[in-house]
């Protein structure tokens, strides 16, 4: 079995929901076994990224990508 450890990391990633799930997947093609480790996420809500720490277990950055005008 050949194994593999694919890391992700979520842009707009509010309470983690997706990482949460990211983290117990496991995908298997033929003889290779590939796990998913999260190493963090951005939100702009101070509240969610508080969610997203605790459910997943890694940092998530409060941070605004877009100015206003850019919108």
């Amino acid at each position: 079995m050949i194994r593999r450890e694919y890391k992700t990391f979520g842009f707009c990633f509010g309470l983690g929901g997706g990482a949460k799930g990211f983290k117990k997947a496991a995908s298997q093609v033929g003889n290779t076994i590939a796990t998913w480790r999260c190493i963090g996420g951005i939100d702009v809500a101070p509240a969610a990224a508080r969610d997203f720490e605790q459910l997943v277990g890694v940092t998530c950055t409060v941070m605004e990508l877009f100015t206003r005008e850019m919108y």
